[in-house]
């Protein structure tokens, strides 16, 4: 019988919606968000024109710099019909 588990999701979309709207309301460029957080203008740029998901390091520096908690954009948790791993409960 499949096991249920729960799954995380990221609100992509508002978290990038974040981004822009201060970026608009600081007056900042793609190239100044860059400066600011340490990130590269190429990273910076794809997130808003392929909606690109930011690396790991890179949305905890873009949270830093929006001053907000980044477990903001943590969407509820859902139940979903996909089988547990075998795995899931094996550790190192």
């Amino acid at each position: 019988m499949p096991r249920t588990t729960k799954i995380q999701r990221f609100d992509a979309e508002g978290f990038t919606s974040q981004v822009l709207d201060e970026m608009k309301a600081r007056g900042v460029t793609h190239e100044a968000l860059a400066r600011e957080t340490g990130l590269s203008v190429g990273m910076v740029t794809k997130m808003r024109k392929d909606g690109r998901r930011p690396t790991t390091d890179a949305f905890l520096a873009l949270c830093h710099w929006l001053g907000t908690d980044p477990m903001r954009f943590h969407m509820e948790r859902r139940e979903s019909s996909v089988k547990a791993s075998p795995f899931s409960g094996l550790t190192r």
